[in-house]
């Protein structure tokens, strides 16, 4: 419970912090006062998390957030649908708060992300801090997030670096393009896969195309695909390769 408050502190703080920063600033607040909010419902044939699947089979996936002042607090939550342990409940929700802002056209998000496993005993709480950057090359975005477990595992590290592109064939449909590469620490393969080794993880790609019927309504059909490419980490899992679909229907306002 004590370190549970603390990261829920570490976001307080967060959200003080960067709000008390755009509020200095008369032309910020002018840019990014206003109030924005949405919803979505993702259904996908697989829960997969950094390249580990973490369900057997299909699961619905919400999520809510609200924005403003370059800040974003967002729910979001699995819920098994598949006949296996925790179907037809929540087996894990997390809260996200983030900050993005662009500097010489790099933009910088710092991140914490609050992990609860409602349903799962043997799951304790934890969270972790995570910074991205990301930089445009012509249509191309270049990106790399460093993600750190700073409560219940200590030592738990994640990376990646990828590219992603968007392609609009009008303003109402949209192609999305990404791919990226992973590395942990040997903490982090011990806690997610049994296996405790500093690795080149994951290699992943996903394709996805969105539509709006109307303004403030979306439809995007997705599919993600990604292979554990270290062998040992490989022996240690029942599915190292993985295709995933889904289809996400979502609200923003």
């Amino acid at each position: 419970m004590i370190r549970l408050n603390t990261c829920l502190l570490a976001m307080t703080i967060m959200f003080i912090t960067f709000n008390g920063r755009a509020e200095e600033n008369p032309d910020s607040q002018t840019e990014n006062w206003a109030l924005a909010y949405g919803g979505e419902l993702d259904f996908n044939s697989r829960y997969v998390w950094r390249g580990i699947a973490l369900s057997d089979g299909p699961v619905m996936q919400p999520s809510v957030w609200v924005s403003a002042y370059d800040l974003t607090l967002e729910a979001w939550g699995n819920f098994v649908l598949n006949d296996e342990p925790n179907q037809g409940e929540f087996n894990e929700i997390n809260l996200i708060l983030y900050y993005s802002r662009e500097w010489q056209d790099i933009t910088i998000e710092p991140s914490v992300i609050v992990y609860l496993y409602p349903n799962q005993e043997d799951a304790p709480a934890t969270a972790e801090a995570s910074l991205t950057f990301s930089y445009p090359i012509g249509s191309i975005n270049v990106f790399t997030d460093q993600i750190f477990d700073f409560v219940e595992y200590g030592g738990s590290y994640f990376g990646d670096a990828g590219l992603s592109y968007q392609h609009e064939f009008k303003p109402e449909l949209l192609l999305d393009f990404s791919a990226s590469l992973g590395w942990a620490s040997a903490e982090f393969n011990k806690v997610n896969i049994g296996l405790s080794k500093n690795a080149l993880n994951v290699l992943g790609g996903g394709l996805s195309l969105t539509y709006y019927p109307k303004e403030f309504l979306y439809i995007r059909p997705h599919a993600e695909i990604s292979a554990i490419l270290d062998g040992d980490l490989r022996d240690e899992l029942d599915d190292p390769t993985i295709l995933n679909v889904g289809l996400a229907i979502g609200m923003e306002f």
